[in-house]
């Protein structure tokens, strides 16, 4: 993702000055913004799937603290 993302910030704006096309270098970044967006979602899903978005203990900690908590200011 770095490479894809480094190469491309660098080849739209030489090819807009190379090339007297103003726009090209805004183009290139919202292309760019997409390319991460997509990128983040589709790893966000692969968590969600693989139910890897929150480690057992931590989601086991998470419920049982409030249980704690409420017999403590009991």
């Amino acid at each position: 993702m770095i490479l894809i993302y480094s190469t491309f910030s660098l080849i739209f704006p030489l090819m807009g000055q190379f090339l007297n096309i103003w726009w090209l270098d805004p183009v290139g970044a919202i292309i760019i913004s997409v390319y991460i967006i997509v990128e983040w979602v589709k790893t966000f899903d692969l968590y969600v799937q693989t139910n890897l978005l929150v480690p057992n203990l931590t989601l086991k900690i998470s419920r049982e603290l409030p249980r704690q908590m409420r017999n403590f200011s009991r």
